[in-house]
């Protein structure tokens, strides 16, 4: 947590920490054995309940985020975004309306944003069987949304940008990046056979 707080790299890890090989073989044996998955998707379980939402999301935002890429990552895993100016990599994540991660991907910053929604998609669907709607904004057009329907059965709905909004659409999703991960990336077992709740709900944005 403190080397993904920090930004720094793991022989970076000030002295009052473990030597760097035994902080990085912990971390990997807990990722190995999916502990941190659990952890993740039980606290995001407990703030949806606290919340009064059901355990499992009927609704997701989709959007994406470029970020300079560290010193240690390879070219061949980084890209060029000319929009954004930037060489890095790019988060594409699925959060609920709530903010709370349910899917990631990660590619370089050069993969446009609807090409890398394919895989994020139906990383999406995969998980949640229980995810209804889709609410995206206008960096996600063309073919994708037609593609969501008939192949995963995942309808989409393009947000356009308010004008003179100083809030991305799917801001929310962006926002999850500026925090702590409060959510994870799966509780599928569970979601995947539970009943959708019917409640109907939308975006934060549209009632802002």
């Amino acid at each position: 947590m403190y080397i993904v707080r920090g930004g720094i790299a793991r022989r970076q890890l000030p002295v009052q920490f473990p030597p760097a090989g035994t902080v990085y073989a912990a971390f990997a044996r807990w990722s190995h054995s999916g502990a941190w998955q659990h952890i993740l998707d039980a606290l995001r379980d407990r703030l949806r309940v606290r919340d009064g939402r059901d355990r499992c999301p009927t609704a997701a935002i989709i959007d994406s985020q470029t970020v300079p890429a560290a010193d240690t990552v390879p070219r061949s895993k980084r890209g060029w975004d000319g929009g954004k100016r930037t060489n890095g990599v790019k988060r594409h994540i699925a959060v609920d309306v709530n903010g709370l991660l349910l899917a990631v991907v990660v590619t370089a910053a050069s993969i446009q944003d609807r090409d890398a929604a394919h895989r994020l998609l139906t990383a999406l669907r995969g998980r949640f069987s229980t995810i209804r709607l889709v609410w995206a904004d206008g960096g996600y057009p063309g073919r994708l949304p037609v593609w969501a329907k008939d192949v995963l059965a995942l309808p989409m709905q393009i947000i356009k940008r308010i004008p003179g909004a100083t809030v991305s659409t799917s801001g929310l999703a962006c926002g999850w990046s500026r925090e702590v991960s409060r959510g994870s990336t799966s509780t599928a077992a569970a979601c995947a056979t539970t009943k959708p709740d019917p409640t109907t709900m939308k975006p934060w944005f549209t009632s802002r």
